[in-house]
């Protein structure tokens, strides 16, 4: 159960996304309903730590083909399966960057024009991380 929320800064949210992403792997990926969501799992722990995304993600390398929006979300997603979390950065607009072994990596704009551009948890009620609508602060729950 979550005991404490508050408006996180960039400093709040930055911190705590390396404290949750560093070292773990992509295990999955996918749409839940419409959301398109990617799950990491740290080797030593036995919960995942979900992303949900309503924003725009942009992978890099990026393919040079001409795709549909779809078709590069799943190119992207496949680029970044099974890949070790090496940074993470979280921009003053909110942008969660998430660079992987080998060079890959991707971003999510965090100024979009959905109420919640990305969300990130872990297990039931542990780390809850989401962004305001325009980079306007975070709200973040936490067991204390």
């Amino acid at each position: 159960m979550m005991d404490k929320k508050y408006t996180g800064s960039v400093a709040d949210v930055d911190r705590l996304l390396h404290e949750l992403l560093i070292g773990t792997s992509v295990e999955s990926f996918g749409v839940s309903l419409t959301t398109p969501f990617i799950d990491f799992r740290d080797t030593n722990a036995d919960e995942i730590i979900h992303l949900h995304f309503d924003a725009d993600i942009v992978f890099y390398p990026s393919s040079r083909c001409q795709l549909t929006k779809e078709e590069l979300m799943l190119v992207g997603m496949n680029s970044i399966h099974l890949k070790r979390v090496v940074k993470v950065n979280c921009t003053d607009s909110y942008d969660l960057e998430i660079q992987l072994e080998g060079g890959t990596w991707f971003k999510i704009c965090g100024d979009a024009d959905g109420y919640e551009p990305w969300r990130i948890s872990k297990g039931l009620g542990k780390v809850f991380i989401e962004p305001y609508l325009g980079g306007g602060g975070c709200a973040i729950w936490a067991e204390e």
